[in-house]
């Protein structure tokens, strides 16, 4: 299994390869479909790919029930390391 970390260079090598070269070349040699890249290059041109906000997305949970289970977890833990 990829770390998070991985995945984010990833992503990152994938869109600056787009940039140079291509989306269709980009999609060739990384073996993924157009409009992934694009998802990805819209991301680049707001500015939110950088290592901490794409991180922020992949790790936050996107349902209510894993949104609390993170806040209590995240809780006992900030309380235990005191």
């Amino acid at each position: 299994m990829k770390t998070d970390l991985q995945i984010l260079k990833y992503r990152q090598s994938l869109v600056k390869y787009a940039l140079r070269r291509g989306v269709t070349s980009a999609a060739r040699r990384y073996h993924t479909n157009r409009q992934y890249i694009y998802r990805w290059m819209n991301w680049w041109r707001k500015g939110d790919l950088n290592p901490i906000n794409l991180s922020l997305f992949i790790l936050f949970p996107h349902h209510f029930f894993n949104f609390l289970f993170y806040i209590i977890a995240h809780s006992i833990l900030n309380i235990t390391k005191i």
